[in-house]
């Protein structure tokens, strides 16, 4: 399963990559390194189409897990910059 939501994500097939990501997130223990990338792979699939609910996903995320492993660290601040509500409120 990881290796075939890697695949579908690499290749933009962002619908079917989602649904890997997701089962992965039930399927491994939580808080191991396939969980947080299954978590990330949900919120990198959900940003490319509704920032809004990668956003709410990702505080979630953060607010139920505590600690993020120093070698997620990096990418879990990409997602928060990236999923951030645009101050200005006009989309630009």
């Amino acid at each position: 399963l990881l290796w075939t939501a890697r695949v579908k994500t690499k290749r933009s097939d962002l619908e079917a990559a989602l649904g890997y990501w997701r089962t992965l997130v039930k399927a491994v223990e939580p808080g191991s390194d396939d969980w947080f990338e299954a978590k990330l792979g949900v919120i990198e699939c959900l940003a490319a189409e509704d920032v809004d609910a990668a956003g709410a996903v990702l505080k979630q995320t953060l607010s139920l897990t505590g600690d993020i492993p120093s070698h997620w660290q990096d990418r879990f601040d990409r997602l928060a910059e990236k999923t951030q509500p645009d101050p200005s409120g006009d989309g630009s």
